[in-house]
């Protein structure tokens, strides 16, 4: 039996995390500085297991909201890997990667990453299909309770909101996301989420 092994990325906050997983165990090395330490935390990670770049299945990435540059290097690097190893690279959003990433008893969630002091990047999903209900976007802190109950009215559902889960659960989200076939291909070029409060879109909608 083929054993599959997967590479998961995410560096939309400052702290980073690699991520492999082979079969149903997970390996991961957290680090800060992705544009410094990146290469090496994933060669370490892959030597650990005795693996190189062409045993790889897939390469995982999250491709926003969070740093503008942790975003920008972190899909450029899974794009120089996965060319360099001819690989497919799945990408999907870290608000919907640390959804994924527990165990929730309710059926909403709102899951929300801090974007500054005074705003949070937030999507809302159910859990029975993870449809999203309130698209990623900018939020600020002093609305996040009437959005949330807004929401928890519309649906009359309870929300159990996420904010700030380590980027090692996001990687484990991401696992899921992929096996869930929740999370995109990307066949010709990585898009970015960039989000801030001005300009709350993606690179191709501002186009």
């Amino acid at each position: 039996i083929k054993m599959n092994y997967f590479l998961a990325l995410d560096t939309t906050s400052p702290n980073c995390c690699a991520a492999l997983q082979v079969g149903a165990e997970i390996f991961t090395r957290e680090f800060a500085k992705p544009a410094e330490s990146l290469a090496t935390e994933v060669e370490e990670l892959l030597l650990a297991q005795n693996l190189s770049f062409q045993n790889l299945s897939a390469i995982l990435v999250t491709n926003g909201p969070g740093s503008f540059s942790g975003i920008r290097i972190g899909l450029a690097s899974a794009a120089a890997l996965a060319l360099g190893a001819k690989l497919k690279i799945y990408t999907a959003s870290a608000l919907l990667a640390q959804t994924l990433s527990i165990a929730s008893k309710e059926r909403l969630i709102i899951s929300t990453i801090n974007a500054n002091e005074n705003e949070v990047y937030l999507a809302a999903y159910l859990t029975e299909n993870f449809k999203e209900l309130a698209p990623a976007q900018v939020v600020a802190k002093s609305a996040l309770r009437d959005l949330v109950l807004k929401l928890e009215n519309q649906l009359g559902l309870k929300a159990q909101i996420l904010s700030d889960q380590s980027s090692k659960l996001i990687t484990a989200g991401l696992f899921r996301a992929h096996a869930s076939g929740l999370a995109y291909p990307e066949e010709t070029q990585l898009e970015p989420l960039y989000l801030k409060a001005v300009n709350a879109k993606t690179l191709a909608e501002r186009a």
